[in-house]
């Protein structure tokens, strides 16, 4: 590493941590209007919306594999032969300006009036305390797991999923209390991978609104577009569909840290979500562009059971990802990753990113490193070492919390962060907190990756 190369990686470093430190001096605690745990009532008209019920069935919205303009699963219809809503099988063709609305009756209460068409709701509110990164025992996705199951009453979970298609075409849908722990052991898109996927095959002006109304549990949530540098105009928009003066409506995505599978590569078992993204890309469908988070509270959480990135990029993968308006997002990992940003390597080089952080934001980004040669076997050569020394430097790979991804053996990859607004909190064990990956620099003498930061607003 000659000088320049070092001066340039010190100064990544101090600048991350001078701004974890100040975030950690003032960082305010700020509560959601609302979150109370108490009993919420909404009604929904099903004369305004395409209404499905998740309990009953998986809900696809443009085919389940050519991209198409149709949309099916089992909800609400009307019998007009008796003049009167009905329980069935929901299908038709897309047309601009629908509203797609999935509940799930196993997980609140549901009450149908046959001659109005109006649907009443009701449900337990779980507090979102229990999902937001201002509280450090938050940072522990067994606990976040334990805390969401103790207050989820009556909910029962299925694995029933709902996948977002099509070509150019847009979508406002709207998922209220559902829990679904759908989870294929997949690195490519296919229907039922993830409890929820929104794929375009990369083609431009797929337009996705998402709105969280209630409180939301995923295994996964699949989303990819290769246009990080294109910019094709699709995107992933994730925000708050309730109604003002109702709780703010949350998504706790977190695989399940019981269901592990072997991994040729290492010494323990991981969770199916290992070397993908919980919110973004997964190992081979990887680059993320168009993710957004404009309204919510968010949290993504992958344990040390997993190496992946907690939102961005799949293994590998890009991330261009923004936040703004009120979005409160929370996301933590144990990766050579990030928590929000590019996605995990090993050997190989990983994801570049490119964040924007703006409006009221609130974002809480952790991670917290990985254990490589601790993890690994250390004879197994798709490590590219069978070196001591480097078995010792990579015992302990520090991750970015904000930015680019690490690597054992490459340089890590470059973040570039822009800061207009909101209120961030960044922390990492022993890497950059906002700003380009670590690495531990073996057999190829790595570098920490390029950082450019630009800060003009936020606290």
């Amino acid at each position: 590493m000659d000088l320049k190369q070092t001066w340039r990686r010190a100064v990544a470093l101090t600048l991350a941590f001078a701004m974890v430190l100040a975030n950690f001096l003032f960082l305010p605690v700020l509560a959601e209007e609302g979150d109370t745990g108490e009993v919420v009532t909404t009604t929904v008209n099903l004369s305004e919306y395409i209404v499905f019920d998740l309990k009953r069935g998986s809900v696809a919205l443009g085919g389940t594999s050519n991209y198409d303009a149709s949309y099916t699963g089992q909800g609400y219809v009307y019998d007009s032969e008796n003049a009167k809503w009905i329980e069935g099988t929901v299908s038709g063709t897309h047309q601009a300006g629908n509203k797609y609305y999935i509940l799930q009756s196993n997980t609140q209460q549901v009450e149908l009036n046959a001659e109005t068409g109006i649907l009443t709701l009701t449900s337990t509110d779980i507090d979102n305390k229990y999902m937001i990164g201002d509280d450090r025992a938050n940072t522990d996705v067994d606990t976040v797991v334990k805390n969401w199951a103790d207050h989820a009453t009556g909910r029962v979970s299925t694995t029933n999923y709902i996948t977002i298609t099509g070509k150019g075409l847009t979508y406002d849908v709207t998922i209220d209390n559902i829990w679904s722990t759908a989870r294929k052991d997949v690195d490519t898109y296919s229907a039922g991978g993830s409890s929820i996927s929104v794929y375009s095959g990369n083609s431009s002006n797929f337009k996705v609104t998402l709105k969280l109304k209630g409180d939301n549990r995923l295994a996964h949530l699949f989303y990819c577009n290769s246009a990080v540098n294109t910019d094709n105009g699709s995107f992933l928009n994730i925000t708050n569909g309730a109604a003002e003066g109702q709780p703010v409506g949350s998504l706790t995505v977190i695989a399940d840290q019981t269901n592990l599978k072997s991994h040729s590569n290492y010494n323990h078992k991981v969770t199916l979500n290992h070397w993908d993204s919980v919110i973004g890309g997964y190992d081979s469908a990887y680059d993320v562009c168009g993710l957004m988070f404009t309204g919510g509270v968010i949290y993504a959480g992958a344990s040390e059971r997993e190496n992946a990135t907690a939102i961005g990029g799949g293994g590998n993968g890009d991330g261009k990802i923004s936040f703004a308006g009120d979005a409160v997002v929370t996301a933590v990992t144990n990766s050579t990753g990030n928590a929000i940003g590019g996605g995990i390597a090993h050997t190989a080089s990983g994801g570049a990113a490119s964040i924007t952080i703006g409006g009221n934001a609130q974002v809480y980004a952790y991670n917290f490193g990985v254990f490589a040669y601790e993890r690994v076997p250390r004879n197994n050569a798709s490590y590219g070492s069978s070196s001591s020394t480097d078995w010792d430097l990579a015992k302990f790979v520090p991750g970015t919390a904000i930015g680019g991804a690490g690597s054992i053996r490459m340089t890590g990859s470059k973040g570039t962060v822009t800061i207009t607004g909101g209120t961030i909190y960044a922390e990492s064990r022993g890497g950059a907190a906002i700003g380009g990956g670590s690495t531990a620099g073996c057999a190829n003498n790595g570098t920490g990756g390029e950082a450019v930061v630009s800060i003009s607003g936020g606290t």
